[in-house]
């Protein structure tokens, strides 16, 4: 019997891997049957059970299946485990060579969310925020996420924010990231913490997507002191992560 369920298993992947080919177009039963030497009513089982799970999709009328919203959060989880593993490395480095706290965070809707930190062995340094999510207005972290908004779109996160920063300050740190590539925060997220953010991109097909923002924080006198040397290692680590996440398959 378990040599039949994993021969069953095996055809049922084998018609699911024959949508990879094409994520975007139709497969007919009778296509995939085909390809995959089954017979018709298997091939349509198979498909009826990936449907419940969101793992195909079947369109309207007889266009036949294509791979579903499932598969794309499956490859997204995929894909975000695989850069928090490197990109905990690059952070714990760097918070090593600056003594100070490190963070990755993503972009949640309207708000942000730190996914993971290092933070160094001293009793001065800016709290973590993991798991917690803040506002993207006030802060660096925000304003590089919010950098490839359109402006219709950071109007509304701004009204939604209740006021708590003058429309000209999002829009002066928002032109920053722009036009800079990175942005530094002084006071402004929390009173005596200073903040630098990078952020961080990987490229596929010649073309560059966000994934999220690396960022440096410490109580603002100790900032200063070291900001030329926070901005250049920020920027080297961020660079690093994009060659070694562009370059990986997954």
């Amino acid at each position: 019997m378990a040599v039949e369920r994993v021969s069953s298993l095996d055809k049922a992947l084998n018609v699911l891997l024959t949508l990879r080919d094409d994520g975007t177009s139709a497969h007919a039963v009778g296509d995939i049957a085909r390809a995959t030497n089954l017979d018709k009513a298997q091939v349509s089982r198979y498909l009826q059970t990936f449907s419940r799970y969101g793992l195909v999709e079947r369109l309207p009328g007889r266009q036949g299946y294509r791979l579903g919203w499932g598969i794309v959060a499956l490859s997204q989880q995929a894909f975000m485990s695989r850069v928090l593993t490197m990109v905990g490395s690059h952070i714990r480095a760097l918070c090593r060579s600056l003594e100070e706290s490190v963070f990755f965070s993503v972009r949640e809707g309207d708000h942000a969310v730190t996914l993971t930190s290092a933070e160094p062995e001293r009793r001065l340094y800016s709290r973590s925020w993991n798991g917690r999510p803040f506002s993207l207005v006030g802060s660096g972290v925000g304003y590089v996420l919010l950098a490839e908004c359109r402006d219709e779109e950071l109007r509304q996160i701004w009204e939604a924010d209740s006021g708590s920063h003058s429309w000209e300050r999002v829009r002066s740190g928002v032109d920053q990231a722009r036009e800079q590539g990175f942005v530094i925060v002084r006071d402004e997220f929390s009173e005596g913490i200073s903040a630098a953010a990078f952020p961080l991109r990987f490229e596929r097909n010649g073309q560059a997507t966000l994934v999220g923002a690396l960022s440096v924080s410490a109580p603002s006198e100790r900032f200063e002191r070291h900001c030329d040397a926070i901005v250049s290692e920020l920027r080297d680590a961020a660079a690093r992560l994009r060659t070694a996440i562009s370059a990986d398959p997954t």
